[in-house]
């Protein structure tokens, strides 16, 4: 195990974060526009009991991997994550293939929320937001009010995170706390509604589809749908309390919010007949099942819903996939300009501008495109905690070759490797449940070689093998 790199007291951030800000930093990018827009496509493939089943066997295998990280953060309390972890435990190349399949989901992720807004906004002011038609991508209709309002959002929450991770810690905990109030009146309006009663949502399976590919089409989202508690560990390096808490943090945020994604599709599916409401293929299915049980009032609260969970999307994946290239280039994998500190604000702020001007052209290429980057994201994410779990067995067995005993027991970081390992598998293998799409593997395959391409040249210097 290499020893780690510790960052000169002119590097280190500022220790901005309560753990109340990093728990919101957590369930907020767990929680984005998905949960919101996506549940007749959880029903589709899964059925009410699928989306269920999977939805908690997801939960617990993140819980494992969660483990995991709360492990390693005590032992490397710094900017990076898995990255980090990956690094120090199994050397720079290793760290490097953990980083840069990282590096483009956290950001692609951005991308995702900032052009959701823009179908927001296309739903609520149709008459508006489909005017100034630029382009086709993909399939996908590109017009100018759209564009405006997600440069607007990076821009935006770029700045929060430029001035201080003390202001945009604060607003993500106000931004979750009013999405958890507007997900709960949503969950009471529909219970007390006479339009909606839990018959519509028998059967528990979709028909013709066998219970265990309904269940292992929910679990093969999992990293997917869980990305975001993971942004905890790139925040270490600015926690104001011990590091012990981690995996309470960890915990916390993956139950919260595998919570909110049940309410969310359970409400949508309670309405009508599931089955007829899938059927029916509206264009915003969860918010024609609100307008129907509870009225306006319920497009209003799933709005808001929907606009914080979008926000605080953006700005948690704004803080991961900025530090994430700090930690990258204090070993010297990524050029010295990724790891400036802001002498103010104490803030990564070259790599945030960098990331924001990245973030800035990827709208333009139409959401269907960015689609194709985010659906690899569970790949990205699944090897990172395959490499978190398998770093947190070796640490442990040199722990117990060095003193006789670990400190965690062995079949943790076991349960959670193969828990990484068989996600991986059901997304990479044809014909599997949740078997990515060709376009997410030309995605994959592209950026990968890309990665290749840039080991051997610019990132080949300056850090140890």
């Amino acid at each position: 195990m290499e020893e780690p790199r510790t960052p000169a007291p002119n590097e280190n951030l500022k220790k901005s974060f309560n753990s109340m800000n990093v728990w919101a930093i957590a369930l907020g990018s767990i929680i984005g526009f998905g949960c919101f827009i996506l549940p007749p496509d959880f029903l589709e493939k899964s059925g009410p009991m699928g989306v269920f089943l999977g939805l908690l066997i997801g939960a617990l295998a993140m819980l494992l991997v969660g483990k995991n990280i709360g492990f390693l953060v005590e032992k490397f309390p710094e900017a990076g994550g898995q990255f980090t972890f990956a690094y120090n435990i199994f050397g720079k190349r290793s760290g490097y293939i953990c980083g840069w399949m990282l590096s483009l989901c956290f950001i692609s992720l951005i991308s995702m929320n900032a052009t959701a807004l823009g179908v927001l906004a296309q739903h609520l002011a149709p008459v508006f937001f489909t005017k100034g038609y630029l382009f086709t991508v993909a399939g996908w209709d590109v017009y100018v009010p759209q564009i405006i309002l997600s440069l607007f959002f990076i821009i935006v929450f770029g700045v929060f995170n430029y001035r201080g991770g003390e202001v945009a810690g604060n607003l993500q905990l106000g931004m979750v706390g009013l999405m958890i109030c507007s997900v709960v009146l949503i969950l009471v309006g529909t219970i007390l509604s006479p339009h909606a009663s839990a018959a519509n949502l028998s059967p528990g399976f979709p028909d013709g589809v066998s219970p265990m590919k309904a269940i292992g089409s929910m679990v093969a989202l999992a990293p997917w749908l869980y990305v975001g508690f993971d942004t905890i560990p790139h925040a270490a390096e600015e926690f104001k309390f011990s590091s012990k808490k981690t995996f309470l943090l960890v915990a916390a945020s993956i139950v919260i919010g595998g919570v909110i994604y049940l309410i969310v599709t359970l409400c949508t599916g309670m309405v009508w007949p599931w089955e007829a409401m899938v059927s029916a293929r509206y264009t915003w299915a969860t918010g024609e099942a609100m307008e129907n049980s509870i009225g306006r009032a319920g497009v209003i609260f799933l709005a808001v819903a929907i606009c914080m969970g979008t926000f605080t999307g953006m700005n948690g994946f704004y803080l991961a996939s900025t530090r994430l290239p700090l930690s990258m280039s204090r070993t010297k994998i990524l050029p010295p300009v990724f790891g400036r500190i802001h002498p103010k604000h104490q803030t990564p702020s070259a790599a945030i501008v960098i990331v924001m001007i990245i973030s800035l052209i990827a709208p333009f290429f139409g959401r269907t495109a960015i689609g194709w980057v985010v659906d690899m994201c569970s790949c990205s994410t699944a090897i990172a905690y395959l490499y978190t779990c398998l770093g947190t067995w070796k640490v442990l067995k040199e722990e117990k070759a060095k003193s006789g005993k670990a400190s965690m027991a062995s079949w943790i970081p076991v349960g959670g490797a193969i828990c990484s390992l068989a996600i991986l598998l059901l997304l990479i293998i044809p014909g599997s449940p949740g078997a990515m799409g060709k376009e997410s593997w030309i995605v994959l395959v592209v950026w990968a070689l890309i990665g290749v391409a840039f080991y051997f040249t610019a990132g080949r210097s300056g850090a140890r093998d």
